[in-house]
Parts: C-alpha cells; structure tokens; sequence
C-alpha cells in the first residue's frame, strides 16, 4: 500500500497506485489533479478536498473509499469510482459524478 501523511497544501499532479491500499492524509488542502488507484481501500483526508475535472480515483468499484474534509467542505468534477463510500465534511460537499462499476451509482454510501 502507499501512505502519505503531509501537513501543506498538497496537489496530487501525476498517477499514485498503492497497490491494495492508499492513504493520504493531509492537514491543509488536498487536490487531486492526476490518477489515484487502490484495488481494495482508498482514505483521502485533507482540510479540504477537491477531486478537479481532470481526476481518477478508485477502489476498483468493489473496495471502501473514505473522503474527510477536516475544515471545509469536498468538491467532485472528476470521477471517482468507489465500492462503498463513506466520508464527512465541516463544509459543503458537491459531488457531481459518482460512479460505481455498472456506471450508475456508488455500491453503498
């Protein structure tokens, strides 16, 4: 698996596969521009997170994926295929493509 526990605003630009896990926790910002892939568990935590136009983040569309916003809220442009989905957020959260492996919705929230 991949971990990563950051305390600045934190850009995830280019492709991260954590093999079977991925955390990355972060204190300030998280934005993920690029690909973040995990065949079983997905954990992104960050003051805030916004998963841009741009963005791949998966579970495999069978694992558990978790979205914390510490501080604000949680955007979604980009997709995000996700299992079973579970998260909170001290701010708004605006998901506008939740995909699951039949394309329709997420397996369980």
């Amino acid at each position: 698996g991949f971990t990563l526990n950051d305390g600045r605003a934190l850009a995830v630009a280019g492709p991260v596969n954590g093999g079977a896990s991925v955390t990355i926790a972060d204190t300030a910002a998280l934005t993920v521009n690029g690909s973040v892939v995990s065949t079983n568990s997905m954990s992104l935590s960050g003051d805030s997170i916004a998963i841009t136009g741009a963005a791949f983040v998966t579970d495999g569309g069978s694992g558990l994926t978790s979205l914390v916003a510490t501080g604000g809220g949680i955007t979604q442009s980009g997709t995000l295929i996700a299992g079973t989905l579970s998260g909170s957020s001290n701010g708004a959260t605006r998901p506008s493509r939740l995909t699951t492996r039949l394309a329709i919705f997420v397996a369980t929230i």
